[in-house]
């Protein structure tokens, strides 16, 4: 054999070989310079603990981009048939595997910047609003930076793909004998086989061998996005036990004596029944953490009105949300069932295909008039289709209201919305009608800034502090209207984060992601100041807690408990990849990878003392397995609704 570079085109792979992994190794110190505030030990030790473990995945994405030719030169090779004709296919292969590669590679800066992990098949969600997110994309200036470095990288790498195949072109080949061709083709082949295994001889390098460090960013820092994302398009096991037996842990726990079905319970109130109206404001990343009164020193009182109103309210401290989407958010808190591992659940096939009950069906049969407010277009999140097809009249969106209310890609300033919705609660009023009304406010969006259109100032000096000042204000303005409607005492308001922010790394799983502020307010059952409640709660339960507080009959069967009659030892939530349960002293994680941690809360050292206390893991793993297991259950047999639904 004369050379390995005896043919161009092996040649040519080799030079695209190594494009890919310094095209990915630029990426990684690209990464870790812009989250070098990250590094709690230092740049250079993030760098040494994970430079050499980010080469293995790197060298597997660089060789699974590198099969595909390899292939269709090697058939061609060997047989002696030249591949001139094909260069325009491996011309546009070359450039849509790569444009995909720095796709990925640009796009995971922005997504870590928000969820605190790689990029994965999350950003999925929001393929069911394409035009949606193309023009929020387009609209929003912090997201031009990565548009504009798509494009030049694009533009680039088209050069460098037609100069370095032109060179190949220019370059004489080399006649090799046909036994020397399948001595390289062998050789060429085992060193990919090598490297789609991440330059592991025993077994393939997977995704859980990054998460060694008790440092979450170290964990991440070495995964590279590519990496990420391909490996999250495999599904997150659900089947963790048998059915049976999970089934009969699910119904002792809540109390079910329903042979078909694991949640069912039919509750019968003791105390009379009351027609109380129902607002519910579903608050955009509102993380507990924002709350001066309960962290104080950790944000200014950017949100004192809220602090205020849930001074003299139920005021739930250990509350979590389902997931970290607002669609997650809008779904739990409405039909009190959990977010299932990476899956949009107003958009599946099963979602489509069944009546959800929750709290907007079960008021509706019970004569009340449902509304739900937006500041979006309602085919965002396809809530066009699945809102008003469970429990909801109508839906109430960006379309329903003039030019000057819209402040930003995103709709419509808080402001208006509640406006619209105060005019439409004193309708509902007027008539003698119960109502219950949903309001999503948007202003506290990523990126969070204060609306255009509004003439309130905020004290406040950052665009995040003045977001979520204004949206503060917003709901303390609707609070004072409200408070001179004669309806207003025989409201049951309820304030709920839809999601968190990551503000902190403190765990793998970052808690104030799902850390929500929650409170319910009944100005007719009294005024007075009431202290936080520090029990679990998850979003899943306000649709079971609601209807005791109106003392109303009604069939639960979703997993949500009534906070004040059951309470539960341990709230469960994801975040995608993640499983996490979270008591009032401990936290138990595990990931899709199977990686597991259990953490002390107050412990400030942050020890994986799994090992330690692998009984009460399992035991929180086991609580939150049987649930999600029984709910996956439940949508597969399309039992979600009332029966005969």
């Amino acid at each position: 054999m004369r050379s390995l570079f005896a043919s161009r085109y092996l040649r040519l792979q080799v030079w695209f070989f190594l494009l890919a992994m310094t095209v990915q190794l630029f990426f990684y110190f690209l990464f870790l310079w812009i989250n070098r505030s990250s590094a709690t030990q230092g740049v250079s030790n993030a760098f040494f603990s994970t430079f050499g473990l980010s080469l293995h995945y790197d060298l597997f994405i660089a060789s699974y981009l590198s099969v595909p030719v390899f292939i269709f030169w090697s058939v061609g090779w060997i047989a002696g048939r030249s591949l001139d004709r094909w260069r325009n296919w491996l011309l546009g292969y070359y450039f849509l595997v790569f444009s995909f590669l720095i796709v990925l590679l640009i796009a995971d800066l922005p997504y870590y910047a928000f969820f605190r992990e790689r990029i994965t098949r999350s950003v999925h969600l929001w393929i069911g609003s394409p035009l949606e997110m193309v023009k929020i994309i387009f609209l929003q200036p912090i997201y031009y930076p990565y548009l504009i470095a798509f494009l030049l990288s694009a533009f680039l790498l088209y050069r460098l793909i037609r100069s370095l195949m032109r060179k190949q072109e220019d370059s004489a080949p080399l006649l090799i004998p046909t036994g020397n061709r399948i001595v390289v083709f062998l050789t060429w082949g085992l060193l990919l086989f090598w490297g789609m295994r991440g330059g592991r001889i025993y077994r393939t390098i997977q995704m859980k061998e990054a998460f060694l460090a008790g440092d979450p960013f170290l964990n991440q820092l070495p995964v590279s996005p590519a990496f990420s994302y391909f490996n999250s398009l495999t599904a997150f096991r659900l089947q963790f036990s048998d059915d049976e037996l999970a089934m009969a842990r699910v119904q002792a726990r809540l109390g079910s004596h329903d042979s078909g079905h694991p949640f069912a319970r039919q509750v019968q109130p003791s105390g009379s029944p009351k027609r109380f109206h129902i607002v519910m404001i579903l608050l955009e990343s509102m993380s507990e953490a924002v709350s001066a009164r309960l962290h104080p020193g950790l944000f200014p009182d950017i949100v004192h009105r809220i602090d205020s109103i849930g001074s003299r309210s139920w005021y739930f401290s250990n509350a979590w949300s389902a997931g970290i989407h607002t669609c997650n958010g809008v779904f739990s808190s409405l039909y009190g069932f959990p977010a299932m591992m990476q899956e949009h659940p107003m958009s599946t096939v099963r979602a489509a295909s069944q009546t959800f009950s929750g709290l907007p069906g079960t008021l509706k049969r019970l004569g009340y008039r449902t509304e739900f407010f937006c500041s979006h277009d309602a085919a965002f999140d396809n809530l066009s289709t699945f809102i008003p097809a469970n429990g909801f009249e109508r839906i109430i969106d960006r379309h329903a209201f003039p030019p000057e209310a819209m402040s930003n890609e995103w709709g419509v300033s808080d402001e208006f919305l509640f406006e619209r919705a105060i005019a439409s609660m004193d309708s509902s009023a007027a008539l003698g009608t119960p109502f219950f009304t949903l309001i999503q406010t948007i202003s506290t969006h990523e990126p969070a800034a204060p609306p255009g259109n509004t003439k309130y100032r905020s004290s406040f000096q950052t665009p995040f502090e003045q977001a979520y000042d204004y949206t503060d204000w917003c709901v303390g303005r609707f609070f004072e209207t409200a408070a001179t409607r004669p309806w207003y005492d025989s409201t049951v308001f309820v304030l709920v984060g839809d999601h968190g922010r990551p503000f902190v790394e403190d765990y793998p799983a970052p808690l104030a992601f799902n850390h929500v502020l929650l409170l319910i307010r009944t100005p007719g059952m009294g005024d007075t100041l009431r202290a936080p409640i520090n029990q679990p709660v998850m979003q899943i339960d306000l649709f079971p807690t609601i209807m005791g507080i109106l003392q109303q009959p009604y069939l639960n069967t979703t997993p949500g408990a009534d906070v004040f009659r059951e309470p539960r030892p341990y709230a469960y939530f994801s975040q995608d990849h993640q499983l996490a349960v979270v008591g009032k002293h401990q936290l138990y994680i595990e990931n899709k990878y199977g990686s597991r941690f259990l953490y002390t809360l107050d412990d400030r050292s942050k020890t994986n003392r799994l090992e330690q206390s692998l009984s009460l893991a399992d035991s929180m793993a086991a609580y939150a397995h049987d649930a999600l297991q029984m709910t996956d259950w439940v949508l597969e047999h399309r039992l979600a609704g009332y029966p005969g639904k």
